[in-house]
């Protein structure tokens, strides 16, 4: 009874330092998640400087559109003024309207675009948040769960040490 007893404590052991194995490589799989989420958060900060940087391209490419949409309309107003010689700027200064009110549509747009980029990287960043606290949480866990199979070991080696003694007498 006392060697089968020894045998059952002996697989216990083994078992107990195959899950400590196991844990520990948690550990290791953790740490790189862990990793992972840094490099993660450092790309959506990226996105985030580069989306102002086209942010503010878009407003100059405005102003830009704003002005010349002045420009036509102060071309317009010469044109009117040089009667039949100067149809051929008011063509012009409809065309660069035109030209104008394209630049400000597509400006609009990009910066839609932008603004829901922003959006999406903003959430991208609140679900790397919580990814990194629930692999913290999960790392906690772990360090408990190693810590457990440490104090496991402990009493076989104890019990182990029990049963030894016992046999002998």
């Amino acid at each position: 009874m006392v060697l089968s007893t020894l045998d059952i404590s002996d697989k216990s052991m083994r078992h107990s330092k195959e899950l400590s194995n196991l844990s520990n490589n948690n550990d290791k799989n953790i740490q790189q998640l862990n990793d992972f989420l840094q490099i993660c958060e450092i790309k959506v900060n990226n996105l985030m400087v580069t989306s102002k940087k086209i942010n503010d391209i878009t407003e100059a490419i405005s102003k830009i559109a704003q002005q010349t949409n002045l420009l036509a309309i102060n071309t317009s107003i010469e044109a009117a003024r040089a009667g039949d010689t100067g149809k051929g700027f008011s063509i012009i200064a409809n065309e660069i309207k035109s030209l104008s009110d394209n630049t400000s549509n597509k400006a609009k747009e990009i910066e839609l675009i932008i603004n829901n980029t922003k959006k999406e990287i903003h959430e991208l960043k609140e679900q790397i948040y919580l990814c990194s606290k629930a692999s913290s949480i999960v790392s906690e866990s772990n360090t408990m769960a190693v810590q457990s199979i440490h104090d496991i070991n402990m009493c076989i080696e104890e019990l182990e040490g029990l049963m030894k003694d016992f046999s002998k007498n």
